[in-house]
């Protein structure tokens, strides 16, 4: 077999790629979210929504397509192609006070061609809550 053939060959299963990277980053952010609990729980004023937490998507989850704008233009700005159709799984740390913070890391493909890499690319953003008249 020609080895550009034999290459694709072994990275093309999505079987074949490496444990569930996104529960690693899972487990990494809930310490941080219970570290933030408890290093800054106490600053939290009487009433004050407060809380810190994770969510995630697994391949193949209803949830896939949440975050596709904030993912393909932080690739973009980092000069990549984030492809998600060969794996994608992303991870969100949501730190809620009086305003909406959101720590986004999406695991997938680098490139347009799947070559075995995953990257982990972070994103973030914040959400103000504005008043109506």
């Amino acid at each position: 077999m020609a080895p550009q053939l034999e290459f694709a060959h072994r990275w093309s299963p999505i079987a074949d790629l490496p444990p569930d990277h996104g529960e690693l980053a899972r487990e990494e952010l809930e310490a941080l979210a219970r570290e933030l609990k408890s290093e800054l729980g106490h600053l939290a004023p009487p009433g004050c929504p407060f809380a810190f937490y994770v969510n995630r998507n697994r391949p193949g989850d209803d949830k896939a397509h949440w975050f596709r704008y904030q993912i393909v233009e932080t690739a973009k700005a980092l000069r990549y192609f984030a492809n998600n159709g060969t794996y994608h799984a992303w991870v969100r740390l949501v730190l809620r006070t009086t305003v909406r913070s959101e720590i986004l890391v999406s695991l997938h493909g680098l490139g347009r061609e799947y070559r075995g890499v995953i990257v982990g690319s972070p994103a973030s953003s914040k959400r103000t809550r504005w008043a109506t008249s």
